[in-house]
Formats: structure tokens, sequence, C-alpha cells
């Protein structure tokens, strides 16, 4: 399933900081942290993401592969 337009961004702004928790997210999209947490459960389920320790996403394979095609 290809992300969303809003997973899109999530997966944009860990790739900037390599690493995010649900508060980054939610200030860099301007959305609440409930929201961002819907998607990042969301990005985890389907692959593009993986939590490491408390709260903090980095991106998997899938995920970075999605993010380098945003760039170009």
């Amino acid at each position: 399933m290809e992300p969303t337009a809003s997973e899109k961004d999530i997966l944009e702004i860990v790739a900037y900081f390599q690493k995010a928790n649900n508060t980054l997210l939610s200030r860099k999209m301007g959305s609440t942290t409930e929201y961002t947490n819907f998607l990042c459960k969301s990005l985890v389920k389907n692959g593009y993401l993986s939590k490491i320790g408390s709260g903090l996403y980095t991106l998997t394979l899938k995920g970075r592969a999605v993010a380098e095609k945003m760039e170009k």
C-alpha cells in the first residue's frame, strides 16, 4: 500500500532528522501528536517506519526508498 500524502510528509521529516518522535513530527507538520501517532502506527504496520526505543521512529529500507524518490 502506497503511503498517503501526510504519511509521506512523516517519512520526509524522519529522513531529514534520521530519528524523530511524535512531538517533533507534530511540530513540523503543524498537527496534533494524536494524528502523527496514528500516521506513525500505520507506517510501522506497513513497513515504512521502525519504532526504536521509547517513541522514536526511524526509516526502514522501504521507507528510505520512498523518501529518496520524493527528493528527486
